[in-house]
């Protein structure tokens, strides 16, 4: 909880700093940090989700519960303080932090390698394997460690950037107007870090609900073997992006394909057991209209596997729009198209990711009441208000200023209610914490029920 707070807290001060300053010129390292101050804490709350929901060595749980909670903690707090203090202590804090979770993502990498423990549960059994080794363990753990590599990527550009003093931001925007102009290495190795580390971290969402939901049966073999080719695909078009360039799209694209082909196999199943839920023995003589009804009864569940197809909607579908068409977009009129959406669509996918993760506490923290459908309903508002809005702000003209302006007006619209939905999860956490102690220790419910 302390970490959700520190990304809140966060999260409040970029915005003060965006509305209370809009015209002044923010500088890289504090763009680059900020990034920093809430994916730091967010590895952290995703790391403490991986050991209480998919099974592994007991011995390295509370170490990584530490490692995890503290890197987030000290990785948050450095981060977003030094970015517009410019005090270097703090600077050492985030290092701290970002130390810590490097320990931490080692260690869950050795407790995901299956000791007897972990091959004694049903759940383990039931999965397909390769040499003896789970797929779900095997894909989660080639994520983990793909994390740890690009984590040295993002480290070693960091130290160049501030041997050669020669900001990220500054040198891309460059490499953007005049396409001629090579990239160096420190800005290949930053593309990198950022963008496989965003992908990473989806994946370890996606596997983290795969888990959660219990997928089982051809589901959960056509799933794992898609996410698992996915996993494999998508890193080493990472790799071969080094010497093939854009030409490795033509692996990387059809990985997000598997992978997000896996998140819509989950979203089904996951609707198909709230239906089962809500209609109990009913549910064989159903119609299909009274199964979606069921569905929409639980609105939260509704809005957490929702996320999978509006990924595929605002992300694909745009993306293949552009590529269909990259020299018009790549115009000196077009070019902010395609940099909006080169720029914006991994904004997009982490913030859907956030999403499933806050949907996942919510539907462990809170019973099934009134208060419970208003978080669910909040966030499916606020998901058909902000992620629509952004497919059209990507493809909308560079020309056409009114649009972008309505458009970025309903989409941090969508986000405030987003935000207000966080702030609210948080105050009644808080309140049952303190003055309901025993009845909220009642309501908590085991994160994996078979």
């Amino acid at each position: 909880m302390v970490l959700a707070i520190i990304i809140v807290v966060n999260l409040g001060v970029a915005f003060s700093f965006h509305y209370l300053m809009p015209d002044v010129h923010h500088q890289a390292h504090e763009v680059i940090m900020t990034y920093h101050s809430m994916s730091t804490p967010f590895i952290g709350i995703v790391s403490l989700l991986f050991i209480d929901i998919i099974e592994m060595r007991s011995k390295v749980i509370k170490l990584i519960k530490y490692t995890a909670a503290l890197g987030g903690v000290c990785g948050g707090i450095g981060a977003i303080f030094w970015a517009y203090t410019d005090l270097f202590l703090l600077h050492h804090l985030f290092l701290v932090g970002l130390s810590l979770l490097f320990v931490c993502a080692v260690l869950l990498v050795y407790g995901l390698i299956p000791g007897k423990e972990v091959k004694e549960s049903e759940y383990y059994r039931d999965i397909p394997k390769i040499g003896g080794f789970n797929i779900l363990h095997l894909s989660a753990v080639i994520v983990i460690g793909s994390m740890i590599v690009f984590a040295i990527f993002g480290a070693v550009a960091a130290v160049i950037m501030l041997e050669i003093d020669e900001p990220f931001f500054l040198v891309e925007v460059e490499y953007v107007l005049f396409r001629g102009t090579p990239k160096e290495l420190f800005q290949e190795l930053a593309s990198f870090h950022m963008r496989l580390m965003n992908a990473l971290l989806l994946t370890g969402v996606l596997i983290l609900t795969f888990r959660y939901t219990g997928v089982k049966g051809k589901f959960a073999k056509i799933g794992l073997w898609l996410l698992l080719i996915g996993v494999i695909a998508m890193t080493a078009g990472y790799f071969l992006m080094l010497v093939m360039g854009k030409a490795a799209n033509a692996i990387l694209m059809p990985a997000r394909a598997f992978i997000l082909f896996t998140g819509v196999i989950i979203a089904f199943d996951g609707w198909i057991k709230v239906s089962k839920e809500e209609l109990g023995s009913d549910y064989g003589s159903s119609s299909i209209g009274s199964k979606i009804i069921a569905v929409l009864k639980n609105p939260l569940r509704l809005s957490m596997f929702i996320t999978y197809f509006l990924s595929g909607f605002i992300i694909v579908i745009p993306g293949l729009l552009i590529v269909t068409d990259l020299e018009a977009y790549r115009n000196i009129l077009n070019y902010p198209v395609e940099r909006n959406f080169a720029t914006g669509h991994p904004h997009v996918l982490i913030t859907l990711g956030a999403i499933v993760v806050f949907s996942i506490i919510i539907h462990n923290m809170v019973p099934k009441n009134k208060l419970r459908k208003v978080f669910g309903w909040t966030l499916f508002a606020s998901l058909f208000i902000v992620f629509p809005a952004a497919a059209f702000f990507f493809l909308r003209s560079p020309l056409d200023v009114a649009g972008e302006t309505t458009l970025t007006h309903i989409i941090f619209g969508g986000f405030f209610l987003l935000f207000f939905d966080l702030l609210l999860f948080l105050a009644l956490f808080v309140y049952q914490a303190i003055f309901k102690r025993e009845k909220f220790s009642e309501d908590i419910i085991p994160f994996v029920i078979e």
